[in-house]
């Protein structure tokens, strides 16, 4: 005989039946006390289940376990597993039965002398136990039809709302990947554009550095133009008001000559008032200081003279020749002696520092500066008449 791969008890309904768990998509169960077929109460075999390990239906964990398609596809499985399972359990039953059967059809007919005198009673009994193990049988084998087709049909129904579900998750899913596309696509126009208005920003920027760099580069040349044009039109007048100031300085010289000093002198403050650096202003109008007597204004337009240029040897001349008038004999000999140094032809300031060597009692040296004078210029008349009068007074 055959082992039963499944182990049945009764239950404490009225009928038995198959260990069923079902399971909806939220994890909730029938209610306690009820099966799915409304009366039954199905009861766990517990450790003798070969679903049964650790103390946990397996079954019951893999449907925890699995979700969505996974959970439609483990009922499929689950089913197809216990219709094989129950036709096995069929054919264990219908084993023994024919056996039992096959026994009874074996057994040598009973003599009539060993049957008993009434044994109408027996057979009764013996075709009523096998009726009832007969109808027990059927009864057994349309529960676990009517199980296996309650389980097909919570299969079914758990299948298609999988499917449902399915559905569902995969139009989301194409929703949501709609929608990324659409943000893919929005962010990369984004991009593009924030690209194209960059480099439009940097070619203006481009632009408008070359067109600054322009603009400077014309500001600087109109600027130095101006520049120029301003040193230019300043050379202009200061040119101009030279012009004019020698113009009023050779008026003034003229007075000078004639002997009109304060026409002279108005002439070359004139000048100086055009051109006030004009050195020989300074030094014409100290002459006319001096000869008006005024020593102290006389200094100082020899003085400025000095300063605006070092190197005119009249203005030290003139300047000595107050120091002369003073009776300081011995500064108007180092004017002189400056004269000198930066006179190309010094016929005057010789003359002059013979003129102060003498006042001193140094005839040999104003012998001397008077015939240097002479050579310088022949024509020194004041130099020779000095020299003349001096080798008169001199003797032989």
């Amino acid at each position: 005989m055959k082992t039963c791969p499944f182990l049945w008890r009764q239950s404490e309904a009225p009928t038995s039946g198959l260990l069923e768990k079902s399971a909806d998509l939220d994890g909730a169960g029938p209610p306690a006390g009820r099966g799915a077929a409304g009366g039954l109460h199905l009861d766990c075999l517990g450790a003798v289940c070969r679903f049964h390990e650790a103390g946990a239906c397996q079954i019951e964990r893999l449907g925890k376990l699995m979700s969505g398609e996974e959970i439609a596809q483990g009922l499929h499985l689950a089913t197809a597993a216990l219709t094989d399972e129950i036709r096995t359990a069929l054919d264990c039953t219908a084993g023994p039965l024919r056996a039992i059967e096959e026994r009874l059809d074996n057994l040598p007919a009973p003599s009539a002398a060993a049957l008993p005198a009434d044994d109408s009673g027996w057979r009764e009994q013996l075709e009523k136990r096998l009726t009832d193990l007969s109808e027990r049988l059927d009864s057994w084998r349309d529960g676990a039809s009517a199980q296996t087709a309650e389980l097909a049909a919570a299969t079914t129904g758990v299948g298609l709302q999988v499917r449902e579900v399915a559905d569902a998750v995969a139009a989301a899913r194409e929703t949501r990947d709609e929608a990324a596309a659409a943000s893919a696509q929005w962010q990369q126009s984004l991009q593009q554009r924030f690209e194209d208005g960059e480099e439009r920003w940097e070619n203006m920027v481009l632009s408008l550095t070359e067109l600054s760099e322009r603009i400077e580069s014309s500001l600087g040349v109109v600027q130095e133009h101006i520049v120029l044009e301003k040193a230019q039109r300043e050379r202009d007048n200061q040119t101009a008001l030279i012009a004019a100031a020698k113009r009023e300085n050779n008026a003034g010289v003229v007075f000078y000559h004639q002997g009109d000093l304060e026409r002279a002198a108005l002439r070359f403050e004139k000048a100086l008032a055009l051109a006030p650096e004009f050195v020989e202003a300074y030094n014409n109008l100290g002459l006319v200081e001096t000869e008006r007597g005024h020593a102290e204004e006389a200094t100082h337009h020899f003085q400025k003279a000095i300063e605006l240029d070092p190197t005119l040897s009249a203005s030290y001349n003139n300047l000595g020749y107050v120091f002369f008038q003073q009776e300081n004999y011995e500064e108007a000999i180092a004017m002189y002696q400056e004269a000198i140094e930066r006179a190309a032809n010094g016929s005057a300031a010789w003359t002059n520092l013979g003129n102060a060597h003498f006042k001193l009692g140094n005839q040999e040296k104003a012998r001397e500066a008077w015939e240097t004078a002479i050579e310088l210029d022949p024509g020194n008349r004041k130099a020779a008449e000095n020299l003349s009068r001096l080798l008169q007074e001199t003797p032989a």
